[in-house]
């Protein structure tokens, strides 16, 4: 069966309509190492130093080896490369800056789409089905095709609308849930690149333009996709042709109503919006993360599940540097009740462990799931990560990120290598 999705313009409507706002933006020639933060009246007031940004090689960027999340770590490289070109040549034209600004939102906007529909593909995979990334209006014969890269970079050099192709949502009365969940599978990598957004936004001083652009669709994803639905093979339209088979009270508008309010209701949206007001306008960067009294004012994020619309709550409290507690919820808002919880810890160990930093979340309540990485200098400029999984196919969590979604756990393992510059 083949079925496709679209990836809706919100990218360059967002850039256009903040774009379109700013006046001759000002800037020198040649490498930067610091941002000029000013406030309102332009007067400066703070030099904030760039920090240090990596570049990564996982295992997961393996055909075989694919994760939502392990992919997600590419993207977010992807942004800061290109930001840290924009710093580098601090563009004087006004023009030459709406140009750059144009072209990043459009690779950005590729990497999206590609990522979109290799969520689809590996909640595909999780049930042991093949997938194909292709483009929509393909008319050859269904193939294996499940290069992440080829397909962004295939998605870069062509106009055309992104989709994902499986027999894995061939409709059966047993397998609704299954098709339920492949089918939301690209809007929840959507939603989930804009969680991971915002915790890296949180430990950083800056949100720049391009992030900024990526949160807001990634948060308002699911609302434009399900206004814009049309046909059947819409994911949207799936998603609530299954829900409402497997007795699930929750309908479209739920998907346009939970990912509104965990728009409006995430600090690090006002962040986001005051900082590309404030770059493009004043053409500074905002400094410094929301927190009261260490702890994180909260995100919320909505994903979608066989049983409904879940809110994610994510939060955490600084102890001291080096030192963060993590935690967080999800809980079912439109649909079948259901509630997990998760508590975690990020330790730096410092210098008398060669700087090892170790992280451990825990999330319980529909099922157990262990996440834990650790990451150790080993050069300088040289960073590596050993990190792992643990899920069970019956929680929210594990629905999304689950490797074998036919077994009660199963687990990932990953390597990677980033490199400092």
């Amino acid at each position: 069966m083949t079925m496709c999705w679209k990836e809706p313009l919100l990218g360059a409507y967002v850039a256009l309509v903040f774009t379109l706002d700013v006046g001759a933006a000002g800037g020198g020639g040649g490498p930067a190492s610091e941002d000029v933060w000013l406030d309102p009246s332009h007067q400066e007031i703070a030099i904030i130093p760039v920090e240090t940004d990596t570049l990564t090689f996982s295992s997961a960027y393996f055909e075989p080896l694919y994760t939502n999340k392990g992919l997600a770590v590419f993207g977010s490289d992807l942004l800061r490369l290109l930001i840290r070109g924009e710093d580098y040549w601090r563009f004087k034209s006004f023009w030459v800056k709406l140009g750059y600004y144009c072209l990043g939102t459009y690779i950005t906007s590729a990497f999206r789409t590609a990522y979109h529909e290799v969520g689809h593909g590996l909640r595909s995979r999780a049930y042991g089905y093949d997938y194909q990334l292709m483009f929509a209006n393909d008319t050859d014969p269904m193939r294996k095709d499940e290069n992440f890269f080829k397909f962004f970079v295939r998605d870069l050099l062509t106009l055309r609308r992104g989709a994902c192709r499986s027999n894995a949502l061939a409709s059966s009365p047993s397998q609704n849930k299954r098709v339920a969940i492949v089918a939301a599978g690209g809007m929840n990598n959507n939603a989930y690149f804009a969680e991971a957004m915002s915790d890296d936004l949180y430990r950083r001083q800056d949100v720049h333009f391009f992030e900024g652009v990526n949160y807001i669709c990634g948060q308002l994803y699911a609302a434009a996709y399900a206004a814009g639905a049309g046909v059947l093979e819409d994911d949207p339209i799936h998603v609530e042709a299954n829900w409402r088979i497997l007795g699930v009270p929750a309908a479209r508008e739920d998907m346009q109503r939970a990912s509104c309010i965990s728009f409006l209701l995430s600090a690090t949206t006002y962040r986001t919006l005051f900082a590309i007001w404030n770059e493009l306008v004043h053409t500074g960067r905002q400094t410094g993360p929301f927190s009261i009294y260490g702890f994180r004012v909260p995100d919320i994020f909505s994903y979608t599940t066989s049983k409904g619309m879940s809110y994610k709550l994510v939060s955490e409290y600084k102890v001291r540097d080096g030192v963060h507690i993590l935690f967080g919820c999800e809980h079912v808002g439109h649909g079948l009740p259901a509630t997990e919880v998760n508590v975690g810890l990020e330790y730096d160990l410092g210098e008398s462990w060669r700087n090892l930093s170790c992280k451990g979340v825990l999330t319980f309540g529909q099922g157990l799931n262990v996440e834990a990485a650790c990451t150790l200098p080993i050069l300088e400029r040289l960073l590596a990560t050993l990190g792992g999984a643990l899920y069970s196919r019956d929680s929210l969590l594990g629905e999304r990120h689950a490797p074998d979604l036919r077994k009660k756990y199963s687990g990932t393992i990953y390597l990677s290598f980033s490199l400092k510059y």
